[in-house]
């Protein structure tokens, strides 16, 4: 297992502690060019997955704008 600490809080492999429960991780490495902070390097997880109550919540979100709009 890695001794990753994991921001993503929506990830499937993101568990209690925030640590990623995958066995191995693949990063890519980009650098995003912004406008006040010049560029900014990070590391993208490519093993990423939302987890079924990030689903659930979007789910949820959505069908709450979907009635705010009917109204």
């Amino acid at each position: 297992m890695t001794d990753v600490v994991c921001a993503s809080l929506d990830c499937k492999y993101n568990d209690e502690n925030h640590f990623c429960t995958m066995d191995e991780i693949s990063l890519s490495d980009h650098f995003i060019h912004t406008v006040w902070d010049g560029v900014q390097h990070l590391w993208r997880c490519k093993c990423y997955e939302e987890s079924d109550v990030a689903k659930q919540i979007k789910e949820l979100l959505m069908e709450a704008l979907r009635e705010g709009d009917a109204e």
